[in-house]
């Protein structure tokens, strides 16, 4: 597994038809050779699924769901998967799985994955 390298740039990630603009700030991203470990930060309980913008390094994921019985972890799949137009199956929380700070794994490449994110 590499190293996580960051990659810095501005971001706006559209969710159904909100936009939702965030400010420029750099991810840190690893790979391993399945895809790109995004760095996912949770909010649980929010008033809406989406892609918050990012903070310290990892994106925001805002669900409504609570964090009981692995109900975030699928709301957060499914968020992301709807943001990064990829197959939910395709996508697997790799750790945190009981914390919101959670990797997960996207099988993607950095500069795929940076197109995704600059909607």
């Amino acid at each position: 597994m590499d190293a996580p390298s960051a990659i810095k740039h501005n971001a706006t990630v559209a969710y159904g038809s909100a936009q939702l603009a965030s400010v420029p700030e750099s991810l840190a991203l690893g790979e391993d050779k399945h895809g790109v470990l995004l760095p996912v930060r949770v909010r649980p309980r929010a008033h809406k699924n989406a892609v918050d913008g990012r903070r310290e390094g990892a994106i925001v994921v805002t669900v409504t769901a609570a964090p009981v019985d692995g109900g975030a972890n699928a709301a957060v799949i499914e968020v992301l998967s709807n943001a990064l137009r990829c197959p939910k199956s395709a996508l697997e929380i790799v750790r945190g799985h009981k914390s919101r700070d959670k990797v997960v794994r996207v099988p993607l490449s950095r500069e795929e994955l940076q197109l995704r994110l600059t909607v």
